[in-house]
């Protein structure tokens, strides 16, 4: 029998294998560099002050949640949206009372699933401090901003039975308090050069969804101003910039229905009531455009009003108490670290006054 492969030697392709013999050496001199370089990102960053930062991740979020599961009944939490991470300080909160609160608060969020999560423990007795910033807090549910929390919820469902969760948390945990130059936001390629050309946005174009290197998160979920980003003009403008696509589409979306809304608030506040537990609904301080914005399409008399008095919960108002109505948010959405921490300070003070047992 005849092959049918061609006789001819032209048609044959020898495929030259590298040279291994200096392996050794090219493996030396890569470690070498790869040494070096993380050194010298490391002295850079330590030497800017760079914090340790912990990226924006459901993972991060179902940690804080599965520390709560573990905690005691009568464990103090925070709910709603970013104004919650930014505002109300959790060290000092417990420098304060006594007892260290758990952050579940999340960018763009409404408190209302997480609140809905708790009301089915069996036996939570603690306080929820419950963030309302109005344009999240009431949002559409067609609202895209609405997933990020149900996403949250899913992907702790699953890492509850993920081993690769379990092994890459504590390792995660391990580099990131060690190396600086993990801090992603910071050294990324993409970040620095967005930062760097300062591209303006086309005229008629949607803003992207793309936040600058301006506040730092950390692993419990605690949020604050990064040192000189409050004073950088050109850095808050590119975050307002994102607040006015925020409002422009929240506008398209509307508003969710107030009725039924209220009703699932109430049911959840009632369930958490019955076992002893108490909700506390916040109104935390906005300004200037932000501010007019929500005044102008969640009135408060149709929102957080009606919401604090048909489920009876006490009901703090930035704007009824003057010693929290007068702060200026940079970016319009949320309080500098000092300002943060007066406010904490003065928020303990109001709930200490009228419901002394939550604290």
């Amino acid at each position: 029998m005849h092959s049918s492969t061609s006789s001819s030697n032209d048609d044959v392709y020898i495929r030259m294998l590298p040279d291994a013999a200096n392996w050794r050496r090219i493996l030396s001199c890569t470690i070498a560099v790869t040494i070096v370089g993380i050194g010298c990102t490391e002295y850079y960053a330590r030497s800017q002050n760079y914090p340790v930062l912990f990226e924006t991740s459901p993972d991060l979020w179902a940690t804080q949640w599965f520390r709560f599961e573990a905690a005691e009944d009568d464990q103090t939490v925070i709910v709603g949206a970013s104004r919650n991470k930014f505002g109300v300080l959790i060290d000092l909160w417990e420098e304060e009372t006594g007892t260290r609160p758990i952050m579940l608060a999340w960018p763009a969020s409404s408190p209302l699933p997480v609140l809905n999560l708790i009301s089915e423990r069996e036996s939570y007795r603690g306080t929820i401090i419950c963030g309302i910033a109005p344009s999240f807090s009431f949002a559409s549910p067609e609202n895209p901003q609405q997933r990020w929390i149900h996403d949250n919820l899913k992907t702790m469902e699953i890492l509850r039975f993920s081993l690769s969760y379990y092994i890459s948390t504590p390792v995660r945990r391990f580099l990131k308090h060690r190396l600086l130059s993990l801090n992603t936001c910071a050294f990324s390629p993409i970040f620095n050069l967005r930062d760097g050309l300062q591209l303006e946005n086309r005229k008629g174009t949607r803003v992207p969804m793309q936040p600058v290197f301006w506040a730092n998160q950390r692993e419990d979920l605690q949020d604050d101003y990064l040192e000189s980003a409050a004073s950088d003009e050109h850095i808050m403008e590119q975050i307002r910039e994102m607040w006015r696509r925020i409002m422009l589409e929240q506008v398209f979306f509307g508003a969710a229905k107030m009725d039924q809304l209220v009703a699932e608030y109430v049911q959840a506040v009632r369930k958490i009531e019955e076992k002893g537990g108490r909700v506390i609904f916040v109104r935390h301080p906005s300004s200037d455009d932000f501010l007019d914005f929500e005044q102008k399409h969640y009135p408060r008399q149709l929102f957080f009003d009606r919401l604090v008095n048909e489920t009876g919960c006490f009901g703090i108002h930035f704007e009824d108490y003057p010693e929290i109505s007068n702060y200026k948010c940079p970016e319009w959405s949320h309080l500098t670290p000092d300002d943060a921490r007066d406010y904490t300070q003065k928020i303990i003070k109001i709930i200490s006054k009228h419901t002394p047992d939550a604290i």
